[in-house]
């Protein structure tokens, strides 16, 4: 009688249709991320964050611009759980709209930077020559400017407003991931899947985006990581210094700035605000500590 074999695995460390997700090295460096303390607490903290953001109509039934008269100023109660600030305004509403915005400008901005900048970068290193001379030389003429005096410069120019903060952001954070993409790719383009892929036919586009790219992402990701924090963190400032999200929607930044002429009788202003930027700046900055222990393979060592 014939003796079933029982199913191998298949050649060449293929995984199976159902095991892909199992196998995938981000899935695993998350993985591997959520069983340090440091990066199961940043993942839990975004994550609370990230909802309340989400669900911030269902969480707060008032307005973060309806001024009520004679509730100004008072301090944190069951009706209005973090105060009212000096309009009337609920607090608690005021913040989590706030976080809103704090987490667009953050995300989308510098994931939209990142992009252009990885682009830029490996354009730049794979192509070398005139290329790479006039990528980069416009690239280095963006570090020289300190970022925070740019972002100003930008908002300055066209004038306040989520939009023009995050064109800020994405302009500012371009030189940083240019730089790494470009490095990335000129330590991979004289390797030898490399040199197979162009002895095969592979255009420049499908070496980049289909073969380089791949070995980029790493860095890349934990790099978004950080730059999600401090574009956070840029939003804020510009806020503080009232050349950011428009009045009377709501910002931290903003919440901080108007909160320092009543701080000292009212500690509760600014107190809430800033414990909710706090715990964004520092969340995404600890997942990024534990993103590169997770992706690299010698801090794993």
């Amino acid at each position: 009688m014939a003796q079933v074999s029982a199913p191998t695995q298949p050649a060449g460390g293929l995984v199976r249709r159902g095991d892909r997700w199992s196998k995938n090295p981000y899935v695993e460096a998350l993985r591997r991320a959520a069983r340090k303390p440091l990066g199961l607490l940043s993942m839990t903290v975004l994550g609370a964050l990230i909802l309340i953001a989400l669900a911030a109509p269902l969480i707060v039934r008032a307005s973060p611009t309806e001024q009520v008269r004679g509730q100004e100023l008072q301090s944190p109660s069951v009706n209005h759980p973090f105060g009212t600030d000096e309009l009337g305004r609920d607090l608690l509403a005021r913040t989590v709209y706030g976080l809103r915005i704090s987490l667009i400008a953050g995300v989308f901005a510098a994931a939209a930077g990142g992009a252009l900048g990885a682009v830029l970068g490996m354009l730049a290193g794979y192509a070398g020559g005139v290329v790479d001379a006039v990528i980069m030389r416009v690239v280095d003429g963006l570090i020289a400017f300190p970022t925070i005096l740019f972002g100003i410069a930008l908002v300055a120019a066209f004038g306040p407003g989520l939009s023009n903060i995050m064109l800020a952001i994405v302009i500012v954070q371009i030189p940083v991931f240019a730089r790494i993409a470009r490095a990335v790719t000129l330590g991979e383009k004289n390797k030898d899947y490399v040199t197979a892929a162009q002895s095969l036919g592979a255009g420049g586009g499908r070496i980049i985006f289909g073969h380089i790219l791949i070995n980029a992402l790493p860095p890349l990701t934990v790099q978004l990581a950080l730059t999600m924090g401090f574009s956070v963190l840029l939003e804020s400032s510009l806020s503080f210094l009232g050349i950011g999200i428009r009045p009377p929607n709501p910002s931290l930044g903003s919440i901080l700035d108007t909160s320092r002429r009543f701080m000292r009788d009212h500690n509760y202003y600014p107190l809430f605000p800033g414990a909710i930027l706090t715990l964004l700046i520092l969340g995404l900055n600890s997942l990024a500590d534990t993103l590169n222990e997770a992706l690299n393979p010698r801090s794993r060592k």
